[in-house]
Order: C-alpha cells, then structure tokens, then sequence
C-alpha cells in the first residue's frame, strides 16, 4: 500500500496526441478524503480519495478531464498530505474525448 506522502507515480508518455482526456482512476482505498493531483506540464486534475470498502477492494471512478500536450508528455500522480495509507493503486485510464 502506498504509505509515504512524500511517493508519487510518475510516467513519461511519448507520442501523445495534444487534446482533452478524460481521466478514470481505480485503487483500493480506507483513508477518504486524501487530495490528490494528476498533472502534466501546466495541466492539473484535483480528486479526493473515497473508501472503496478495503485496501484491496478496487474501485474506478472517473474523475474528470485534463488537457494534455503534445509529443513527450510528463503525467506525475502526487497526493496531498495524509497518514496511514492512502491506497493501493491499481489503474489510470486517459481517454481521449471526443
């Protein structure tokens, strides 16, 4: 479970086509109301975690859109602060909207 305020996710993407995303999130979570943030360059997307029933009771909630650049993108997952565990992390879905 992911234990530490100071761990983020962090992929570099290449190829990405510049648009709209829309953003859907699965983890398993007992600690509601953890902020969060996905980013990519100038682009941010803000959620708070729910309690999903059990760390390893994943759930998918989609959790908004976010303009993502063109190229080799930088997309980085960090939570604001929080004790005990935040979650198990399972899945981030980027969609592009049409």
């Amino acid at each position: 479970s992911w234990k530490s305020p100071k761990g983020f996710c962090q992929w570099s993407l290449k190829g990405v086509t510049a648009g709209k995303y829309s953003a859907e999130f699965a983890y398993g979570s007992t600690n509601p109301g953890v902020a969060y943030t996905i980013s990519a360059g100038d682009a941010k997307l803000a959620g708070k975690t729910e309690h999903t029933g059990g760390i390893r009771t994943y759930k998918s909630y989609k959790i908004g859109t976010i303009d993502l650049p063109g190229g080799a993108v930088s997309l980085a997952l960090k939570p604001g602060p929080f004790k005990g565990a935040i979650m198990n992390f399972r899945l981030l879905t980027l969609t592009p909207v049409k």
